[in-house]
C-alpha cells in the first residue's frame, strides 16, 4: 500500500523499469594497478564492492522479500569463504536459542 501511494502514477503517465549501468571499476584497478602497487586494503575494498554490485544485479528486479534474503546470505557466505552461514534466534530473558540453517 506505501509503495502504491509513493509510485502511483499520474494520467497519461507511464513508469518503466530502467536497468541501472554497471560500474567499471576494473578499469579504475588497471590503471591503479600500471601506476603503483595495490594494497591488501584497496584489493578488499575492491573485490567487496564488486560483490555488492553483483548482488544488486542479480537482485535488481526482484521483489520477494525471502529471496533478498536467501541471496544476500549466500553471497556473504561465499565472500567470506565460510562453511556456514543462517540466522541465529536467541531468547535474552529465557536464555533459549536456536538456529536457522540457511547454507
Amino acid at each position: 500500500m506505501f509503495f502504491e501511494k509513493l509510485f502511483r502514477k499520474k494520467e497519461g503517465q507511464t513508469i518503466e523499469r530502467v536497468e541501472a549501468p554497471s560500474i567499471e571499476t576494473t578499469k579504475i584497478m588497471e590503471s591503479a594497478a600500471n601506476s603503483a602497487l595495490i594494497t591488501d586494503e584497496q584489493k578488499y575494498v575492491h573485490d567487496f564492492r564488486m560483490t555488492l554490485t553483483g548482488l544488486e544485479q542479480r537482485l535488481h528486479t526482484s521483489e520477494s522479500n525471502e529471496k533478498i534474503s536467501m541471496e544476500a546470505i549466500k553471497t556473504g557466505c561465499d565472500f567470506y569463504e565460510a562453511e556456514w552461514a543462517g540466522i541465529l534466534i536467541a531468547d535474552v530473558e529465557t536464555e533459549a536459542c536456536g538456529s536457522d540453517d540457511l547454507l
